[in-house]
């Protein structure tokens, strides 16, 4: 099993044990690419803290590769009411994997 190269930035939070655990089962779906991945960098960042809307965290991954880099950031929506911080991340890596998945089919194809 090949390791992931990855690092976990809090800002505006706390580091947490229990997200940074969940962050990295959720980087071991990447293994099928884990060759092509230089690094992946999840920043979680909490901007704001709204009495109405509650804790809006925004969680971004910027994963390199010898081919380009995958950009995605999950932010929050003013209008959206509060979402789980677990919900973000994992939407984040979500839509990652399927930008990683679309890459490689390009490849085939090309």
């Amino acid at each position: 099993m090949t390791q992931i190269p990855l690092q976990v930035t809090f800002r505006g939070i706390q580091p947490m044990p229990r997200v940074g655990s969940f962050i990295q089962e959720q980087a071991s779906r990447f293994e099928r690419y884990s060759a092509r991945i230089v690094q992946c960098h999840v920043t979680v960042d909490l901007p704001h803290r709204h009495q109405r809307t509650g804790r809006q965290y925004c969680v971004r991954l910027e994963i390199k590769t010898p081919l380009g880099n995958v950009v995605v950031s999950r932010d929050p929506s003013p209008a959206a009411p509060s979402r789980q911080l677990d919900t973000a991340i994992r939407e984040a890596f979500d839509a990652a994997l399927r930008q990683l998945d679309a890459e490689s089919q390009r490849r085939r194809c090309a």
